[in-house]
């Protein structure tokens, strides 16, 4: 999904998730200026930041012992905001539980820990 579909959709989408390119960053946070839409570009070892009604919320990747696999990671980042999301409404608190999912999924192999 690139911006020029979500620019296109905005005023129908509430959250987006992306893969965020340090060239998009700033087009991301000009977006946030006039809409309601909380925008989530994620930037794997850089960590992961949201934009909302022009401000900017970060969150550094946490520390990993041993990387197994990122392979889920994603994923488990979305599911986890959105959790947190839905009950707190707090942007930070849930790019923090973004980013202890991620920091979980990365020391196992594959995108579901079996070790249960």
């Amino acid at each position: 999904m690139g911006l020029d579909f979500i620019e296109k959709h905005i005023d129908a989408i509430d959250l987006v998730f992306l893969s965020g390119k340090e060239e998009m960053l700033a087009d991301l946070q000009a977006l946030s200026t006039s809409k309601h839409t909380l925008l989530v570009p994620t930037l794997g070892a850089q960590g992961s930041l949201a934009f909302y009604e022009n401000k900017m919320y970060k969150q550094e990747a946490l520390e990993v012992e041993t990387i197994v696999d990122s392979t889920g990671c994603g994923d488990a980042f979305q599911a986890a905001f959105c959790l947190e999301w839905i009950g707190s409404k707090d942007i930070q608190n849930s790019l923090y539980a973004g980013a202890l999912a991620a920091q979980k999924v990365l020391g196992y192999m594959g995108g579901v820990n079996t070790d249960f």
